[in-house]
């Protein structure tokens, strides 16, 4: 196939590229939310899926190369006449909210799952912390029962003597 470019994203659009339209599009919304989708990649995501479905709404042997619409040239085969307000009316049917929606969702999702999983490990570390200290508590008893001095019990744990007394009785 011949082809040619048909104009710029400026050209059909109105707007430098893809990602200046996203920009535009996210201006409003919370400045704390853009940061975030901006640095864990949510951002991108949204600029990549929404020049995707750019690509997949334009006419057939149409296409976005970068911030250009190439496209059959006159002598190609496949011309068909096609304008750039074809072109146009092909960019104004992609739902760049929905897009945008589906992304916040995900990374809404993604967050969850990561609170769920630090949760969980806190879980664990508290019950092993909690295996630890009963271990620390049964050594303690067991070196009392033995008459080992509690200040040397104490230098060991590099607690004081009072908190071992506190420890071997099970006081917090």
């Amino acid at each position: 196939m011949i082809t040619t470019a048909y104009g710029t994203f400026y050209n059909v659009t109105g707007s430098h590229s893809v990602a200046s339209v996203v920009a535009d599009f996210l201006s409003d919304a919370d400045a704390e939310w853009r940061e975030q989708i901006e640095t864990n990649g949510t951002l991108d995501a949204i600029i990549k899926d929404y020049a995707n479905a750019i690509d997949s709404a334009l006419p057939d042997n149409f296409w976005l190369s970068g911030d250009e619409f190439i496209g059959p040239h006159g002598e190609d085969e496949n011309y068909d006449e096609t304008t750039l307000d074809d072109l146009r009316e092909a960019v104004e049917t992609v739902d760049l909210a929905e897009i945008v929606k589906r992304h916040d969702e995900a990374a809404t999702k993604n967050a969850m799952d990561a609170i769920t999983e630090a949760v969980n490990a806190r879980t664990a570390a508290a019950a092993q912390l909690d295996a630890a200290d009963e271990g620390v508590a049964e050594a303690v008893r067991a070196a009392l029962k033995l008459e080992v001095p509690a200040t040397t019990v104490a230098e060991h744990l590099r607690v004081t003597r009072a908190r071992v007394y506190q420890i071997r009785d099970g006081r917090r």
